[in-house]
Formats: structure tokens, C-alpha cells, sequence
């Protein structure tokens, strides 16, 4: 009998097609091992995503009007203009991009927000065919 309790197959010669070898066994042990901890190391991940989105929800910010949210996120990536109203940078750059990503990122309730503003998204990169599919679809059916 080996250390994991399985008994070596065969006198001497490889074991039948039934049979099972001592490292077979280990195999389908370190398996089985590996697939319950993936899956609890899951289930750990997303218990710590609905905790962090409870602490997030209580946060006195996050106590603002989503309508209020929805004008900060405008200015923050809205164009720049002039006194007279000119438009002074192009309607998408690279420092919106961010902006709306950064945005999109901070937290759970604050990208909801974001992704449900859809004028928000109506200017696109040009350059990234995906992220400017992606623009189009978050900005639905508001003016490009």
C-alpha cells in the first residue's frame, strides 16, 4: 500500500485498462482538490464584491441624487468652451476617454449611473473600432 492509500496494480508489468496507478489516483486528487478550491475562492470573490458594494451603498456620497451624479460626470467630460460658447478642444479626446472610464470604474453605483446616462457616451473614438462599438451601444438611442 502506498502513502495514499492505494494499492500498487501488477506484480511487475503496467497495470490493466481497469486498473488504476498510484499517480492516477494523485492526479484525481490534485483535480478534484484544485476544482473545489477554484470554486470556493469564487464564491469568496463574489461574497467580498456584494460586501464592498454594501459598505460603497452607505458611503455619505453615494447618498446624492443619481441626477446630480449624472451632471458632475457631464461637466467632467463634456468639451471645453469658450465665454462665447466656441467649442475650444474636439468633442472626444483622450482625456474624456479616461474620464468615462475612470468614472465607470470607481464603484459599482457609480457606473450604473454612468452606463445609464446615455448622452454620455455619445462621442466616440474613431481610432478603436470596439471601444467606439461600445460607445455606440451604451449611448442607445440619443444623437451621435
Amino acid at each position: 500500500m502506498t502513502r495514499l492509500g492505494v494499492q500498487p496494480s501488477g506484480p511487475l508489468g503496467p497495470p490493466e485498462e481497469s486498473e488504476s496507478t498510484p499517480r492516477d489516483a494523485l492526479l484525481r486528487y490534485i483535480s478534484h482538490e484544485t476544482a473545489w478550491r477554484e470554486a470556493a475562492m469564487q464564491q469568496l470573490r463574489t461574497e467580498l464584491t456584494q460586501l464592498r458594494r454594501s459598505q460603497n451603498s452607505v458611503a455619505p456620497v453615494n447618498r446624492l441624487a443619481p441626477e446630480l451624479f449624472y451632471q458632475i460626470f457631464k461637466y467632467l467630460v463634456e468639451p471645453a468652451t469658450s465665454k462665447d460658447g466656441r467649442m475650444l478642444k474636439a468633442s472626444f479626446s483622450v482625456a474624456r476617454l479616461k474620464s468615462l472610464i475612470w468614472i465607470t470604474h470607481v464603484c459599482y453605483h457609480w457606473r450604473e449611473i454612468a452606463l445609464g446616462a446615455a448622452t454620455l457616451w455619445t462621442a466616440f473614438p474613431l481610432h478603436n473600432p470596439s471601444l467606439a462599438l461600445a460607445f455606440i451601444s451604451r449611448s442607445r438611442s440619443s444623437p451621435l
